[in-house]
This record gives structure tokens, C-alpha cells and sequence, in this order.
């Protein structure tokens, strides 16, 4: 992967969150496919006042970066790296959220993205642990992480109710072990 700047990959340029990203966020949040994907609450239009989350997560966030194509400028997703609840600062474990607009789905994109998050936690942010929650229907995601490196750590068994079944909601963390590990492979390859 060429890069010009920590803040890029190879398609894609990381920076951040601007008050007038919401808008796109928002959007992405109102799409029913893509809520269900990344959401066990309901699925249902977001209101104006979810406005104010998203500006909490863009500021309040260890990193949250807003994603986008770097030859066009176009919004491509946003990913973070989150502190709340368990993982603490003493523990060096963050939790990895990443959503990408629907016309980018399928090429890759979701993997850069993942790569270029993981590399920046691991390496920049000195984390020692990377943490996620997936939902059991979010296939292609499932599939990402598990190639990735991620390990299955458990699950949350008929957590969430969509589309008339229960579905599991699953627990993956990767560790900075593995991550090196795994990139020191990359490199003899």
C-alpha cells in the first residue's frame, strides 16, 4: 500500500470530522441497508436530533476520521477507534467502529479502510488491544474481520431481533501480538 501521508492509503484520504459532515453521516445512517448492518437498535429514520451524537462522536471519540476518496474528495465512510465502557486508557483497548456509503461496498474499500485503522491504532496510538461487535447478519463484515485477524471472543446469543429472527450479536478482538505478527508475514511475502 503506497502511502503519502499517515493520513492516506492508497485510494483513501483519513481527516477530520468537520461540522459539515453530519449531514453525510446522518445519510448514512438513514439508509435501512446500511442501518442494519451496524445497528441492534431499531431501524427506523434518524431524526435531526441524532444530529448531536454524531457531533459528540466527531469530538469526543479517541479518533474519529471521516473517510474519503482521494482523487475526488467524495465521502466515502468514517472509522473510529472509541473508548467507553470497559476498554480504558490503563488497558490500551479501544473499540473499532467503521461505516461505509453503500456505493462503495464490494471493492474493497472496506478492507483499506480497516487496514489503514488498524495500522494507525496498533502503531501510532500504541493500543494493545482492538475490540468490535458485529452483527451475525453482516456477512461481508464477519468475513473482513475474520480475515483480517480478528478472533471470534464470544457472542451475544439471539441479541438482536431483525427481519422476524433473532441473530447473534459476535465479540472479535485482534491484539497487538497479532497484528505484528501478521504484518511482519506481510513483509516476507
Amino acid at each position: 500500500m503506497a502511502t503519502t501521508t499517515p493520513w492516506q492509503s492508497s485510494r483513501l484520504t483519513y481527516r477530520e470530522f468537520r461540522p459539515s459532515d453530519v449531514d453525510d453521516i446522518l445519510s448514512l445512517f438513514n439508509d435501512a441497508e446500511t442501518q442494519r448492518n451496524v445497528t441492534a437498535d431499531y431501524i427506523v429514520p434518524r431524526s435531526e436530533g441524532f444530529r448531536s451524537q454524531i457531533s459528540r462522536w466527531g469530538t469526543e471519540t479517541l479518533l474519529f476520521v471521516v473517510v474519503v476518496d482521494t482523487a475526488t474528495c467524495k465521502f466515502v465512510g468514517q472509522t473510529s477507534l472509541r473508548r467507553e465502557g470497559p476498554p480504558s486508557i490503563k488497558n490500551r483497548d479501544a473499540d473499532l467502529g467503521m461505516i461505509l456509503a453503500r456505493e462503495w461496498w464490494g471493492k474493497g474499500y472496506g478492507r483499506e479502510v480497516l487496514e489503514w485503522t488498524l495500522k494507525y491504532g496498533f502503531r501510532a496510538l500504541a493500543l494493545h488491544r482492538v475490540s468490535l461487535t458485529v452483527l451475525q447478519g453482516n456477512k461481508r463484515a464477519v468475513s473482513l474481520y475474520e480475515k483480517s485477524g480478528f478472533v471470534h471472543e464470544g457472542a451475544r446469543r439471539k441479541a438482536n431481533w431483525v427481519d422476524g429472527a433473532w441473530e447473534d450479536v459476535i465479540n472479535m478482538g485482534m491484539l497487538e501480538e497479532d497484528y505484528f505478527a501478521a504484518e511482519a508475514q506481510r513483509a516476507k511475502t
